[in-house]
C-alpha cells in the first residue's frame, strides 16, 4: 500500500514536471516570438518624414563621427546588438547574470529591447523594453509566465528615449542621419544632444575624453518610481565592428539618487550589425 502510494507520488511529480517544462517551453517561445514581432513591425514603419539638415557639426562631434567612420554607414538605418552582462532592480540586490538583444531604428527614435536575467538557480526574469513614437512599455515576466511588472505611458517612454539617445553610440550613423537628434557644444570635453520624439525631448550631456571618443552620457531620467534622478552611462572598449565602424563594447549605468549610487547595468557587446530598413511604400 505504501508503495503504491509512493509510485503514484513519484507519476505525478514527473507528469507536474512534464507539464512545467512544456508550459515553459511555450511561453519563452510566446515571449521570443513577441520581441521577433515588435521588430517586425518597427522595421516596416516609415521612414522618418523630414530629412537631416546641414546645420553646423560641433567639433568636437565632427572629430568624433571622423574618428569612429560614422559616414560609412550613414545610408544603414536599422542596428542590431547582442550582449551579456550584470544587473539589478535595486540597492541591496546582487549584480544578476543578464544576456540579450536590442534593435534600434537610426533613422528615428525607436527601439525594442530584450534580457534574460537568471537571478539565482532557480528564477529567471525575462524583460521587453519598447519604445516607439506614440508609446514605451517595460514588461518583466518570472520564466516568461508570471507578470512581475508591467509598465507604460508617458514616464516610461521619456525614460526609454532618454535612453536611445545615450545609446546612440552603439550606431553613431543616427547622429548624421536622424533628423530628430540635434546637438550643442557646451563646454571644453562636452556636447549637449537632444532628441525630440512626438511632444517628448530627451537631452543628455556627452563627455569626451582626450582621445575625441566620449567617455559618459549624464541626464536627470525618471526611475522605475517616476522619481526624476541624475543618471550617467559610460562608455568604454572602443572597438571597430565588422562593419569598420568604432563603437564602445562596454557601457555600465548608474542612477546618482540622493541616498547613494547604484550601478544597476554593466552590458558588454558582443556584436554589432546594421541593415537597410524595408519601408513601406
Amino acid at each position: 500500500m505504501v508503495e503504491q502510494i509512493l509510485s503514484d507520488i513519484v507519476v505525478i511529480i514527473v507528469v507536474l514536471g512534464i507539464l512545467f517544462l512544456g508550459t515553459l517551453l511555450i511561453s519563452n517561445w510566446v515571449f521570443l516570438n513577441r520581441f521577433r514581432e515588435d521588430v517586425l513591425y518597427m522595421k516596416m514603419e516609415d521612414k522618418a518624414d523630414k530629412q537631416k539638415g546641414e546645420g553646423e557639426i560641433p567639433p568636437l562631434m565632427d572629430t568624433y563621427l571622423r574618428k569612429v567612420k560614422a559616414a560609412e554607414e550613414a545610408d544603414l538605418t536599422e542596428a542590431f546588438v547582442t550582449y551579456e552582462g550584470y544587473s539589478r532592480q535595486k540597492s541591496g540586490d546582487k549584480l544578476a547574470p543578464v544576456k540579450g538583444e536590442q534593435f534600434f531604428r537610426t533613422d528615428k527614435p525607436g527601439f525594442v529591447w530584450m534580457g534574460f536575467s537568471r537571478v539565482n538557480a532557480i528564477v529567471r526574469m525575462n524583460t521587453i523594453e519598447k519604445m516607439t513614437h506614440s508609446e514605451g512599455t517595460h514588461i518583466t515576466r518570472l520564466w516568461s509566465i508570471f507578470p512581475v511588472n508591467r509598465q507604460g505611458g508617458d514616464t516610461v517612454r521619456r525614460r526609454h528615449l532618454i535612453r536611445y539617445a545615450a545609446d546612440l553610440l552603439l550606431c553613431p550613423q543616427a547622429f548624421i542621419q536622424n533628423p530628430s537628434v540635434t546637438f550643442r557644444e557646451t563646454g571644453d570635453h562636452e556636447v549637449t544632444v537632444n532628441v525630440e520624439s512626438g511632444k517628448e525631448n530627451a537631452e543628455i550631456v556627452l563627455t569626451f575624453g582626450q582621445d575625441g571618443l566620449p567617455v559618459s552620457a549624464r541626464s536627470v531620467r525618471p526611475e522605475r518610481t517616476g522619481e526624476e534622478v541624475e543618471w550617467s552611462l559610460t562608455y568604454s572598449d572602443y572597438r571597430e565592428t565588422a562593419s569598420g565602424v568604432t563603437v564602445p563594447h562596454r557601457l555600465d549605468s548608474t542612477w546618482h539618487a540622493a541616498d547613494g549610487e547604484l550601478q544597476d547595468f554593466s552590458m558588454q557587446i558582443r556584436t554589432v550589425h546594421y541593415e537597410q530598413s524595408n519601408y513601406k511604400e
